[in-house]
């Protein structure tokens, strides 16, 4: 049985929690969260990917290094394809790199 499996009703407090730190006020709990999600709450997958797509407009081309987030992407590529490709006409041309290179690794 896996880890969810022998918390019983307890892994049912996994997704609010998780939901909650992806508006987190720190950058790399939002990411870890969702990373998080993705692979244990499917069904904030939507919600993860807006967080990071939120997350690169607020960081790309001021960290270093960049903002890594094709695993988060995986699950979900027609929809993280839809948010990045939104990014391509942006007036930052490190957001608009940082896009492409994501949505090149989608297969989509």
């Amino acid at each position: 049985p896996t880890l969810f499996a022998r918390a019983g009703s307890a892994a049912a407090l996994v997704p609010p929690a998780l939901e909650h730190l992806l508006a987190d006020s720190h950058p790399e709990v939002r990411l870890a969260a969702a990373r998080a999600a993705v692979r244990v709450a499917p069904e904030l997958t939507d919600k993860a990917v807006a967080a990071v797509i939120d997350l690169a407009k607020e960081s790309v081309g001021t960290i270093k290094p960049p903002l890594y987030a094709h695993d988060i992407f995986a699950p979900a590529p027609e929809r993280a394809a839809a948010r990045l490709l939104a990014l391509f006409d942006s007036a930052s041309e490190p957001l608009r790199e940082w896009a492409v290179r994501h949505a090149a690794e989608l297969p989509v």
